[in-house]
């Protein structure tokens, strides 16, 4: 009969030291990968909020003008250039001009028109849609909105002859009765209209 040694059945001590030292690399490569994981994220928002600092710098005249149109819109633009490029006429040859939004702002304050018509006056027909939009975007109107809320103050340009236009609207408007216009003898200045149709276009564009 053989006599069975003491360490039968039991197994190796070194098999116990293979068994942590895995384990422990395994550890240590799982928390390798998730900090990598981390540090790439982290990298990533990172480089998005500097993309947004970047896009939502404006030039240093116009961050007064630009944080004063928010407050009367009472809306905060996730992009500024947005804004900027709305107040912007193409006399100011250092930054990009507001004729793109302007093309924008057009359809968008017709569609804004419509809709509100569509909804308001269930019975109205097609003919009286199109004269009651006409009747409301439409370049006399549009600059009072821009007097009236003094859109005119915040706008740049390089092109001297708009001051005296515009100041003779300004007073004209000012003077007006609530029911009576006084600045049918003024002519209207193009410009006042096209900022409140770049400036509602820059609003359109930032929320899409």
């Amino acid at each position: 009969m053989e006599s069975c040694s003491p360490n039968m059945g039991k197994p190796p001590g070194n098999i116990f030291e293979i068994a942590i030292v895995l384990f422990t690399l395994y550890a240590l490569i799982y928390t390798a990968k998730s900090l990598i994981k981390s540090l790439f994220r982290l990298l990533i928002e990172m480089k998005m909020k500097m993309k947004m600092k970047m896009r939502a710098r404006v030039d240093k005249d116009m961050r007064e003008k630009v944080a004063a149109v928010e407050s009367l819109l009472c809306y905060c633009f996730k992009d500024k250039k947005h804004l900027q490029e709305a107040l912007t006429h193409s006399s100011y040859k250092d930054s990009p001009s507001y004729q793109r939004l302007e093309f924008v702002g057009d359809a968008a304050l017709g569609l804004a028109i419509a809709e509100n018509a569509f909804r308001v006056y269930p019975k109205l027909i097609p003919k009286k849609f199109s004269l009651l939009r006409a009747a409301n975007v439409n370049s006399e109107n549009l600059a009072r909105v821009a007097v009236r809320h003094e859109l005119y103050r915040h706008f740049r340009h390089k092109e001297h002859s708009f001051e005296a236009s515009i100041s003779k609207f300004v007073v004209a408007v000012e003077g007006e009765d609530d029911n009576v216009p006084n600045c049918k003898s003024v002519k209207t200045p193009k410009i006042l209209a096209d900022i409140v149709e770049s400036v509602a276009a820059a609003v359109y564009v930032d929320c899409s």
